[in-house]
């Protein structure tokens, strides 16, 4: 799944496709306050299915974001997962992992 970076000042967001097949997205936001210790779910977020951008509010800390696309009966179709961001981070070049979904 394609995401792509989304930056207005100081304000950094995320966009992506809609997908046929995804009923809504759920985005789960996750952060940790340094490398050694695991992400913690800091937010949940459930968008329709035809809002395919959000603001991140990005910091110092890392943050990772898993975004899922599901369809009617909560079927998996689409997942992205992004993870290091920080407002020092954000302009560095993004690797691209295969998954099993």
């Amino acid at each position: 799944m394609e995401v792509r970076r989304k930056r207005e000042g100081e304000r950094f967001g995320l966009a992506w496709d809609a997908a046929s097949g995804v009923a809504e997205w759920e985005v789960r936001i996750s952060e940790r306050p340094d490398a050694r210790r695991d992400y913690a779910v800091r937010d949940t977020l459930k968008l329709a299915a035809n809002e395919t951008s959000l603001e991140l509010p990005l910091g110092d800390r890392s943050v990772r974001v898993h975004l899922l696309g599901r369809s009617r009966g909560g079927k998996l179709v689409r997942r992205a997962v992004i993870s290091a961001l920080t407002r020092d981070s954000w302009d560095e070049r993004w690797q691209r992992r295969a998954s099993a979904s």
